[in-house]
């Protein structure tokens, strides 16, 4: 298994896309992706600044397609699937 940690990257995805097609995504366990992601903000919408000010970290599971959500220094994190939820779901928890 690979995990792909590139937090300051804009498109995880697309830079590590060949990495992923060469060996498979059911090899690769996680990716890590900065708030500001393209693939977070075409599949679930721009993270608001207030999630992105409390540095939430997201990590993504090609996978099972579930996006994590965690709150650094608590034990509050939550999965989000792809194509069933949207930032404002994030965002509602996030606030709760």
């Amino acid at each position: 298994m690979i995990y792909i940690s590139l937090g300051n990257s804009r498109n995880v995805l697309l830079r590590y896309e060949y990495v992923i097609e060469g060996i498979g995504k059911d090899y690769v366990s996680t990716i890590e992706m900065h708030p500001q992601d393209v693939f977070i903000e075409k599949n679930w919408g721009q993270v608001p600044s207030d999630m992105i000010s409390r540095n939430v970290e997201f990590i993504f599971d090609p996978l099972e397609e579930f996006l994590y959500a965690k709150i650094p220094n608590t034990k509050k994190s939550k999965e989000f699937k792809l194509g069933s939820t949207t930032i404002n779901d994030i965002h509602t928890w996030f606030l709760g």
